[in-house]
């Protein structure tokens, strides 16, 4: 069989008189594509839509470029009223991201450059800057080593790194040029300067290091996406450390032998700024130190009024969706919908969206018959009832609106057609990791009636709650369908059994295949099939005939009984056993104060009892909120854990159980700053920015370390805390300006997105970055008055003067040589006396013998 004629002239049934009957005499033979289930439109264009799945360890990049290679070839085949589009590249959002991060680590590294050689001269610059491409290189030799791939967070941990990597060889060179300033013989000046800092510089990284290290351990959904990139921090730092130690202290003794001359101009002209700016900052400490009760009051208001102040007016969003650019319009209509009017009615929402302007509309696709977001999407549905719309925006940076308010203009036009939908849903392809609706309340329970019952109080409370859109549960109505029940005594009286209804059936409103035929390279299905006008009314099933096992054909009246009146579940959602009803709802991101947290906590506050009302029933608060939940207490507990590993490092250092609590003191001040860089920039605290205050916890600690190491270095010698606070942390101010400064500039570029914008990476480059600025002044004055008012507590309650045990002072070389040469000479004396005593008195004896002698 080739054609349709071929299998119309099929025999069916023939006799012994001559007739017969063909296929062709009770059937339309029709050659034509097998019925559509799903249809697709692009640009409301009816399209077809081939999808390209890689596999897991292929590299998007690469695979991307070689399907565009293959389309440009099917190209030239193409007839020309044909087209073909990309869209939903994602290799595109991967190169562009890319890009960024490259383009804004250039850019910090050119500031970190440039800011050294304004700030150190040429000299200092060109040494301490030649740390980053050492580390950089090791960092690179270990990611190949674990098969780290250059992703979105490794990348950002190199930048994030980038101004830190210099922060130790700064501290390292400037005190070896101190000591150079000073006059000290060029030998003595690196081993001096290098030893002095070798403490607290190994201090500071550790304890950056172990601020960083809990972040590997996440759990959650951030505790997968997140590792590489405190990962690649650790490494780099530990190559950098290694680096100022033993490589630094020999290029700078090799670079200062071959001049002369130890002290160029630059050095003096540098020397002479900082010590101007080391006289006001000595001035202004003395000034605050004077007065430092006063302003200990001011810290203690300013980190309880921050506290305050955050819990009252500021938002907390696990993600803020910024940077979005797919938009989805998922719709469900009644039962019985065919996909062509399903089409039909997707359609009158494209004309909404072909209303956009071309500065923001990229293009869009239309799926009738099927909602799904992507192939993997677990939460698909398909029927023809079902449709979905994605709608792919220009990038967020060529475009004056955000997808937000893009979003709203499109729901607010497609109103007057959401009646002809049992259901419309208008949402964001959200970006970063994926996570729940803002408000999802799974309730779990047996009865779908209570269910129902329960999710419709829900659905009226949060009605209430302003800042809530896109309310709704995902239920199912219950929907008509037609249930027939066979009559198993008349069907067994007719040979007929319960098997042969039901494919009879199918066969009429699905159809069977009857055979194959082979064309060329192809299979085709002969599809038996009731005509369309017979499969669209339902009453036509009543005249079907079935044959039994005789050949004889049987009323299907005979054997079964019609309900037409039933009502159908058309899907059961269950988790861990139970049936479950969600209800969701999404925030409006022009609410304010109103948060995935503040509303979750209403529902708890209002719904407490209810478990307790409807037995055996069960509650739970799922979604973004609980992803920020989890989330939040794993980044807690990293925070403690950083918290404590950095004051066990500062314990070894110092020697000592209070220092560290001058130096962890800045933390909480930090984290104050924290609260209002956030608020000047508008911007909500996310678990980024959270991110970053638990890697700064690491990083603003270590000034004040060299800063307190220095201050004890003067208490040892002798001096009051205040006389040793106000000598000893001037000579820090230009290394801790300098580390500062360094890694702020070298994170500037990705917080303001100068060399590329990424939203998902801007709330850890603003913390750290402002967060580090901030720091630094807390640091400046915060520590010294921390560790003046601790010696002050220290003399109140132990009646001691000293937090330090000064050793006696070392003797001179002349001092010692003077010592040996008394108790030499007075070994001598000591022995002629004895010596003298001893003649003396044998003289003495014999003389009183003769006497005796001469009187007996």
């Amino acid at each position: 069989m080739q054609n349709t004629d071929d299998i119309g002239k099929v025999l069916i049934r023939a006799n012994d008189t001559g007739y017969w009957v063909r296929v062709g005499d009770v059937a339309k033979i029709k050659d034509s594509f097998a019925e559509e289930t799903i249809i697709n439109k692009t640009l409301g264009e009816k399209s077809i839509t081939l999808t390209v799945v890689k596999k897991e360890s292929a590299d998007i990049i690469k695979t991307v470029d070689q399907v565009n290679g293959e389309i440009e070839n099917f190209k030239k085949i193409l007839p020309s009223n044909y087209t073909i589009s990309e869209f939903n590249d994602l290799s595109y959002y991967v190169k562009r991201r890319l890009n960024v991060l490259i383009n804004n680590g250039i850019v910090g590294f050119l500031l970190v450059c440039v800011t050294l050689f304004i700030t150190l001269g040429w000299r200092i610059a060109i040494v301490t800057a030649l740390g980053i491409p050492f580390a950089m290189f090791i960092t690179f030799i270990w990611m190949g080593y674990v098969d780290l791939s250059i992703n979105l967070m490794s990348m950002f941990g190199l930048i994030l790194v980038l101004g830190m990597l210099v922060d130790d060889a700064i501290v390292v060179s400037e005190n070896i040029y101190r000591h150079i300033e000073e006059g000290e013989k060029l030998k003595d000046a690196v081993l001096q300067g290098t030893m002095e800092v070798i403490a607290p510089v190994a201090g500071t990284v550790l304890t950056t290091i172990i601020a960083f290290a809990p972040l590997m351990f996440m759990k959650g959904i951030m505790g997968k996406f997140m590792w590489s990139l405190p990962a690649v921090v650790i490494v780099a730092l530990t190559a950098s450390w290694l680096e100022c130690m033993f490589i630094l202290p020999s290029h700078i003794y090799e670079l200062e032998k071959l001049n002369k001359i130890h002290k160029d101009s630059s050095i003096d002209k540098e020397s002479k700024i900082f010590r101007k700016i080391n006289d006001r900052y000595r001035n202004m400490l003395s000034f605050v130190l004077s007065r430092k009760y006063i302003a200990i009051v001011i810290i203690t208001v300013f980190f309880i009024g921050s506290l305050v102040f955050a819990s009252k007016f500021m938002k907390l969003i696990l993600f803020p969706q910024g940077g979005v650019e797919v938009l989805t319009i998922k719709a469900e209509a009644a039962t019985g919908t065919t996909v062509q009017d399903m089409t039909k009615k997707l359609s009158l929402i494209e004309k909404v969206i072909m209303e956009l302007p071309k500065g923001e509309l990229d293009t869009f696709t239309t799926k009738a018959g099927i909602i799904q977001e992507n192939p993997n999407d677990p939460y698909a549905k398909h029927g023809a009832n079902y449709g979905i719309i994605m709608v792919y925006l220009t990038p967020f940076n060529q475009r004056e609106r955000s997808a937000n308010e893009i979003l709203d203009t499109i729901r607010e036009k497609s109103n007057i057609y959401v009646k002809e939908f049992k259901k419309v849903e208008f949402s964001m392809v959200k970006t970063g990791p994926p996570v729940g609706k803002a408000v999802n309340i799974s309730i779990k329970g047996d009865d779908f009636a209570v269910l129902k019952e329960l999710s419709e109080q829900f659905k009226k409370y949060l009605v209430t709650i302003n800042g809530l859109k896109d309310i709704q549960d995902d239920y199912e109505e219950y929907k008509n369908e037609l249930r027939i029940f066979v009559k198993e005594e008349r069907a067994a009286q007719a040979g007929i059994t319960v098997f042969d209804i039901a494919t009879t059936i199918r066969s009429c409103f699905e159809g069977s295949v009857a055979t194959k035929i082979k064309r060329t390279d192809e299979e085709i299905d002969i599809r038996v099939i009731f005509p369309e006008e017979l499969r669209q009314n339902i009453n036509s099933i009543k005249d079907v005939k079935i044959a039994n096992r005789l050949g004889n054909l049987v009323p299907i009246t005979e054997v079964v009984s019609f309900d037409e009146n039933a009502k159908g579940i058309s899907v059961i959602k269950r988790k861990n056993w139970r049936r479950v009803i969600n209800v969701t709802a999404e925030i409006d991101e022009n609410a304010k104060g109103v948060t995935s947290v503040s509303v979750n906590r209403l529902l708890k506050e209002k719904f407490a009892g209810i478990e307790d009302k409807y037995q055996g029933y069960t509650i739970s608060y799922e979604g973004e909120f609980k992803d920020t939940s989890e989330s939040m207490t794993s980044l807690l507990k990293s925070f403690v854990v950083a918290v404590l590993g950095i004051y066990i490092i500062l314990v070894w250092i110092f020697r000592s159980l209070s220092h560290p609590f001058i130096i962890i003191g800045v933390i909480p001040l930090t984290l104050a700053g924290i609260v209002w860089i956030f608020f000047f920039h508008g911007m909500p605290l996310s678990f980024m920015a959270l991110m970053g205050v638990v890697g700064l916890a690491g990083v603003v600690v270590n000034d004040s370390i060299v800063m307190i190491d220095f201050i004890r270095v003067k208490r040892l010698e002798g001096a009051a805390p205040l006389e040793a606070t106000l000598s000893a942390a001037p000579t820090r101010l230009r290394p801790i300006f300098l580390t500062t400064i360094t890694t702020f500039f070298g994170l500037i570029p990705t917080a303001y997105g100068i060399g590329g914008y990424d939203p998902f990476l801007i709330p850890m480059a603003i913390s750290l970055s402002w967060g580090l600025f901030f720091g630094t002044l807390i640091t400046l004055f915060a520590t010294p008055i921390l560790y003046v008012t601790f010696a002050d507590l220290r003399f109140l309650i132990f009646k001691k003067n000293q937090d330090v045990e000064i050793p006696e002072k070392e003797p001179t070389v002349e001092e010692i040589e003077k010592e040996i040469e008394t108790c030499v000479k007075s070994d001598i004396l000591t022995e002629i006396k004895q010596n003298l005593y001893n003649e003396i008195k044998a003289i003495v004896q014999e003389e009183l013998g003769k006497k005796k002698k001469s009187q007996k």
